[in-house]
């Protein structure tokens, strides 16, 4: 079995991922396609393209740095 969270292995009568500490449930979670705010659709950057809401967004695997050097 793997954790519908996060997608680590778990074992059968665990109640909670080891990995990442959701609670194991039979059903999937929920998936919104929309603004959690107003319901509009998100650009692919992860805004509302009405609200500009920043949706939560999963684990990152890079992180982006601007350094503005004007001295």
């Amino acid at each position: 079995m793997q954790c519908m969270n996060c997608g680590a292995s778990i074992l059968v009568g665990d109640k909670f991922c080891e990995q990442c500490g959701a609670g194991i449930t039979s059903k999937p979670p929920t998936v919104v396609n929309g603004c959690e705010k107003c319901g509009a659709g998100i650009d692919p950057e992860g805004y509302c393209s009405q609200c500009g809401f920043r949706q939560e967004q999963g684990e990152r695997n890079w992180l982006e740095v601007i350094i503005n050097s004007q001295l």
